[in-house]
């Protein structure tokens, strides 16, 4: 469904009848509204598609005017659905995205897709080509960031599905020269490969050395690997997260196993839930333990 944008007119007459049809004072007109709608699927036109690597991409969505922003706020994630194949369950297999953009980013849309082998969606969008389509609905909130609230901020996260997220939250706080937040961040892959966003990751200490460190940990390191090894463990955790301490918060992203040894599962209905696994017995509560 299209949405409609309205200009905004302002007329000007004066108190007293003219003696001729008054001029009409130039048009205003209001600043597109965001592209997303949170109650109907909108398709969003794919433009660009650039491989990362094997198995991932880069895809770019244009939105309907160059000075459109996506509509999303930090921290939240739209939803995106492709008619279903034959012999699959139900009219459209549908799941949740998180794009790469920055939240006033104009005229497009960044998501970076990784596919599996098990991937029902992801498979058919590495299939798509400039010119084709992906239905989207949003956002869907997660964790409504505030400038300054927190002074140190702990991301832990897991492989492709985990960054997504962190990438938003750190973005928003290295953007803003007037947000003080400190950040850390822990990043677990299996592969040197596998690390998603480096480039952007390493600019970020490069431009803000003061304000954010990035930790590495590897399952299948490379020769001469000189960061962490294997899964995140709590020594992991004690030496590079904030300290469980009014004014820290520690994010969690990733695969279900991982989200479980180290805050927790999520409770049901995508509630939090208890803090679990390594944060509680480094003694975080709930208020230090978010998980996206």
């Amino acid at each position: 469904m299209r949405q409609r944008y309205a200009g905004a007119y302002y007329y000007y007459s004066s108190q007293t009848q003219p003696t001729a049809k008054a001029a009409e004072a130039p048009k205003e007109a209001k600043a597109p509204s965001s592209a997303l709608n949170p109650k109907d699927f909108k398709p969003f036109k794919l433009a660009e598609v650039n491989d990362i690597s094997h198995n991932t991409r880069h895809l770019r969505f244009e939105l309907d005017s160059p000075e459109q922003t996506f509509g999303l706020k930090v921290a939240s994630c739209v939803v995106a659905r492709l008619p279903a194949a034959e012999g699959q369950e139900g009219d459209y297999i549908i799941r949740p995205y998180t794009p790469i953009s920055r939240e006033d980013e104009k005229g497009h849309v960044d998501f970076i897709i990784k596919v599996y082998p098990d991937g029902k969606l992801t498979q058919k969008i590495f299939k798509l080509k400039p010119g084709d389509q992906l239905e989207m609905k949003g956002p869907i909130p997660k964790f409504p960031y505030e400038a300054n609230k927190y002074k140190h901020i702990g991301l832990i996260a897991g492989s492709y599905c985990g960054i997504t997220p962190m990438l938003q939250v750190a973005r928003k706080v290295l953007d803003n020269a007037n947000d003080h937040t400190t950040l850390s961040l822990l990043f677990a892959n299996v592969t040197e490969e596998d690390i998603l966003a480096r480039k952007e990751l390493e600019d970020f200490v490069a431009q803000h050395p003061d304000r954010i460190r990035v930790h590495y940990t590897l399952d299948n390191p490379p020769k001469g690997w000189n960061q962490y090894v294997g899964f995140v463990s709590s020594k992991m955790v004690k030496e590079t997260m904030p300290e469980p301490a009014e004014g820290n918060i520690v994010m969690v992203c990733g695969p279900p196993p991982m989200l479980a040894s180290v805050s927790g599962p999520k409770g049901p209905k995508f509630t939090q839930g208890e803090v679990g696994g390594i944060l509680k017995e480094l003694g975080y509560n709930e208020s230090q333990v978010f998980k996206f």
